[in-house]
C-alpha cells in the first residue's frame, strides 16, 4: 500500500527535521537511540510509549532520509548539507513530496488534495470545518474508502501544505485554515521557470513550464483534474487561482519576479482579485532584481 506522509498527524516537519539531523550528527546510531532523543522516555508516563518518534522514523525511512541495515545501525541516506538548515531540508521535502501524479505512489494524496485545495478559491474561508473532507471525498474519491480524507489526514495536511510553501496557517472564525500562496513553492524553482537575464517572456510560456513543475497548481495535471471535479461546470477563463495570484504578488514584491502588462499582448491572465493590490492583469514575467 502506498505511503502517506499525511496520514499520521504525529509526523510533523519540525519532528522529522530533527530525527534526520540527530542521525546525521551522531556515530551509528541505532533506531532506539533515535528514539530516546527525540521522545526521551523519561518524560513518558509509559516508557514503551513512543508513538511520535516511531512514526518519524517510517516516515523517514518511506521518504528515503533514512535507512536501517542488518545490525540495526541507521544512516543518512542524503547528503548532510540537505537537512543541516530548514530551508535546505523544505527545498529537499519539496522535491521528495510534490510533484506526484502517479495515483499509486506514495504521497499522491498529499498532492491530489493540494489540487482540490487551490481550485477551491476563496471558498476555503466559507467553509465548514466538515467542508474540507467532505466535499473533497464526494468530488475526488467518492468510491474509493481507502483514500478518503478524514480530521487525521486533513492535520497532518495543513502541517505538510505550510511547510511545503502552498499557504500559511491562519485561525479564522474558529477555524484553522491554510491561506492559499504558494510563493515558497515557487521561489525555489525559478530559476527552472525563468531564465536569467533582463528579456522577459510571454506568461503562457511560463505558465506552460509552471504545469510541468507544479501538477498540483494552475494548468497541471492535477489542478486540471480537480476543477473538473470540483467546478466543472464553470468557465475557467483566463484568471488564476487564488494560490498562485499570491504567490506571484509576493515574490513580485520582494523583487524576486517583475510581472508586466503589455498593452496589446495577444495573451494576458486576470489575477486573483486582491483589494487594492496593483497588479490586477498580466502579460509578461522576468526574473527580478533580488532574484
Amino acid at each position: 500500500m502506498a505511503f502517506e506522509i499525511l496520514n499520521n498527524s504525529l509526523v510533523t516537519p519540525p519532528r522529522l527535521h530533527a530525527m534526520v539531523r540527530l542521525t546525521s550528527r551522531i556515530k551509528s546510531p541505532d533506531r532506539e537511540k533515535l528514539y530516546d532523543l527525540l521522545q526521551p522516555s523519561f518524560a513518558l508516563q509509559k516508557l514503551e510509549n513512543q508513538d511520535a518518534a516511531k512514526g518519524v522514523f517510517t516516515a523517514a525511512r518511506s521518504c528515503g532520509l533514512l535507512a536501517e541495515d542488518d545490525q540495526k545501525v541507521v544512516a543518512l541516506q542524503v547528503e548532510p548539507k540537505a537537512v543541516e538548515r530548514l530551508g535546505d531540508f523544505r527545498r529537499h521535502m519539496q522535491r521528495a513530496l510534490l510533484g506526484i501524479t502517479d495515483d499509486s505512489a506514495d504521497n499522491y494524496l498529499l498532492n491530489i488534495y493540494s489540487a482540490w485545495y487551490a481550485v477551491q478559491n476563496d471558498r476555503v474561508f466559507q467553509f465548514a470545518i466538515k467542508d474540507f473532507e467532505t466535499r473533497f471525498n464526494n468530488e475526488i474519491f467518492p468510491d474509493t474508502e481507502g483514500r478518503q480524507f478524514n480530521t487525521t489526514k486533513l492535520n497532518g495536511w495543513r502541517d505538510w501544505a505550510v511547510f511545503l510553501g502552498l499557504g500559511w496557517n491562519l485561525r479564522f472564525g474558529g477555524r484553522d485554515l491554510v491561506v492559499p500562496d504558494a510563493h515558497d513553492r515557487l521561489e525555489p524553482l525559478l530559476d527552472k521557470l525563468l531564465p536569467e537575464g533582463d528579456r522577459p517572456v510571454p506568461f503562457g510560456a511560463f505558465m506552460d513550464l509552471l504545469a510541468e513543475c507544479c501538477p498540483e497548481l494552475d494548468g497541471g495535471v492535477l489542478f486540471t483534474r480537480c476543477w473538473q471535479a470540483s467546478r466543472g461546470t464553470e468557465p475557467r477563463g483566463s484568471q488564476l487561482s487564488l494560490m498562485l495570484s499570491s504567490g506571484l504578488r509576493v515574490l513580485h514584491e520582494a523583487g524576486a519576479i517583475e510581472l508586466s502588462l503589455v498593452a496589446d499582448a495577444a495573451t494576458k491572465v486576470q489575477l486573483y482579485p486582491a483589494l487594492g493590490h496593483p497588479i490586477a492583469q498580466v502579460s509578461q514575467i522576468r526574473r527580478g532584481r533580488a532574484a
